[in-house]
């Protein structure tokens, strides 16, 4: 079966932790006066902040051993994810000391588990919340498992010992009046999972740090020397809930998300502040995306915020400005205020900007193409109508020239900015070099000007009450040549533009991605790469490309939820010409 080998591997490997974690936290709790005298917790690596209410994903899983085999039900997987694609990451280094702990383990301590009672973990009911670490990847989670099909097997797995090297005692938990061991188990050079069991329920965690930090903010050293952090009470609440018999403890996150307490299939739920890097104080009113398996099919859902969107989420006019052959938009319920906030950090002597960006209407459109790169999106606003757009078109331009640009060193200041009148647009442009830029400088009158090779020529334009922006000024032209009639809109190759909240087209995206994968090649190995990229990748994004455009609806919610929260279902439709 494609791709469930590597994710089976994984999943095979916290299972074979916690049978081992349950056996140890049995022995523990009848042997926990031998170890009175414990020594100070012994850190894995620095502190971990995360929130745990507001994981960045959540699965949910009735059987976790089937999600692999039913997510490659969505035919685009399917047809694009191969086990190879995957295979890579069979052998990293820390799958394999995992691996190598666990064996080590059952070999000392004479501890057998069947492939059977492995198979009886990986079906039972599963919730794996996860987090960002500092390179924005989900390096950090929590497993709740619930073991109630092999509690009796767990407690005859054999014995390990107290003294064990790779395994300590890090604290303890309250959970339901009842004192839990919290438990620590070193795996590898610095890789530690923290454990406990309480009843049928287990829970593991990727990391110590999560749990570790200061009730206050530490002082310097010469004010009082070295503070140590400790486990943090509020972080331990949050595993005591995981562990509680109180089913309301238990399902916290899926209330929180107006998820259902009781589940079929399996629920992948992801973060928009996850999706956005961070973003989401722009769009508040968008909260979470939601991909649901109930035993057959797949569906998506997307959490709204309708009190964070009192002006609606209207895109439709959007996509008649957008042009034509995107590879990937989307419209977002933008809140201005947010970006009024940011302009005035950024240009704070711009006193009229206030107006200005107030004046904007919600929503915005992001649009990616083909002939551009990743970085250099086009932007598409609206202001309320023409004469708001002039009016406000000054404060505006003065935004564009104050955070647009960076000192040229070989210039010795800043590429002036250039404004213009053409096709009924007024136009604003700033050359910006770069070292990733979109264009070559080699041909350029000003090249010798530049600070680097490449350069971004940034441009913003304003075409009747249209507002458009990006670091590639050539899609900026090509927007402005929509409101003229001059190019086909998005919207042509739609009968219906209504409720669409993105769009996609593969075979664009495709030839996007795999131009910027070359790009982004390391110079010295850049042919090994490239070879491996042109016979693992490039196949399936020419597989990717041979499907037709994708245009994604907003339905209306049949339910009405507390707090202004409602999950709306997406429709997912193949565009055909």
């Amino acid at each position: 079966m494609k791709l469930s080998k590597s994710v089976k591997w994984l999943l095979v490997s916290l299972c074979g932790i916690s049978l081992l974690s349950v056996a140890a936290v049995t022995v523990l709790r009848y042997k926990l006066h031998a170890s009175a005298g414990s020594s100070r917790i012994q850190l894995a690596n620095t502190l971990v902040p995360i929130d745990f209410t507001h994981p960045d994903a959540l699965i949910l899983s009735e059987r976790l051993s089937a999600l692999p085999h039913d997510l490659l039900k969505v035919p685009l997987l399917k047809a694009t994810l191969t086990e190879e694609f995957a295979f890579y990451y069979e052998e990293q280094e820390g799958r394999l000391s995992l691996m190598g702990t666990l064996r080590r383990l059952a070999y000392e301590h004479h501890l057998t588990f069947s492939d059977a009672l492995v198979q009886q973990v990986l079906d039972s009911p599963a919730e794996l919340a996860l987090w960002r670490g500092n390179d924005g990847k989900l390096d950090y989670w929590m497993l709740s498992l619930d073991q109630n099909l092999v509690t009796r097997a767990l407690k005859g797995l054999a014995e390990i010992a107290l003294n064990d090297s790779q395994l300590s005692k890090l604290g303890e938990l309250q959970v339901d009046g009842d004192t839990v061991p919290l438990l620590q188990l070193a795996y590898g050079y610095q890789r530690h999972l923290v454990l406990a069991s309480h009843g049928s329920r287990l829970v593991l965690l990727s990391d110590a740090g999560m749990l570790l930090g200061y009730d206050e903010t530490p002082k310097s050293d010469e004010d009082s020397g070295y503070q140590e952090p400790h486990l943090l009470a509020g972080q331990l609440a949050h595993v005591a809930s995981a562990l509680s018999s109180d089913t309301a403890n238990q399902l916290a996150l899926r209330h929180q998300l107006q998820l259902p307490e009781q589940l079929k299939g399996h629920s992948l739920v992801v973060s928009t502040n996850y999706l956005s890097f961070g973003y989401q104080r722009f769009f508040p009113a968008l909260q979470a995306l939601r991909f649901d398996f109930d035993g057959q099919s797949w569906s998506s859902q997307l959490l709204v915020d309708e009190s964070q969107a009192p002006h609606g989420w209207d895109n439709a006019a959007l996509w008649q400005a957008a042009p034509s052959g995107a590879a990937v938009c989307s419209g977002l319920p933008l809140e201005w205020q947010a970006s009024q906030e940011l302009a005035k950090k950024l240009a704070p002597a711009e006193g009229q900007l206030d107006a200005a960006l107030t004046q904007l209407q919600s929503p915005l459109a992001v649009c990616w193409y083909e002939k551009s790169r990743l970085s250099t999106p086009l932007f598409i606003a609206r202001f309320a109508d023409e004469a708001a757009a002039k009016q406000h078109a000054k404060a505006l331009g003065k935004l564009f020239g104050s955070v647009i640009g960076a000192h040229e060193y070989v210039r010795g200041e800043r590429f002036p900015v250039e404004e213009q009148d053409a096709d009924q647009a007024h136009y604003w442009s700033r050359v910006v070099s770069a070292r990733y830029g979109s264009h070559l400088a080699a041909k350029e009158p000003f090249k010798e000007e530049l600070s680097a090779a490449r350069y971004f020529p940034v441009k913003l334009a304003i075409s009747g009450s249209y507002l458009f922006f990006s670091p590639d000024g050539s899609l900026v032209e090509q927007a402005v040549s929509v409101q003229q009639k001059q190019f086909p809109a998005l919207a042509d190759g739609l009968s219906d533009a209504d409720d669409l909240v993105g769009y996609l087209t593969p075979k664009t995206l495709a030839s996007l991605l795999e131009r910027e994968m070359y790009a982004s090649l390391p110079g010295q190995l850049e042919p090994l790469f490239r070879d491996a990229a042109k016979t693992y990748l490039a196949p399936r994004l020419q597989t990717l490309a041979s499907y037709p455009p994708l245009a994604i609806r907003r339905k209306s919610s049949v339910l009405q939820l507390e707090s202004g929260l409602q999950w709306q279902p997406l429709d997912w439709q193949f565009v055909t010409p």
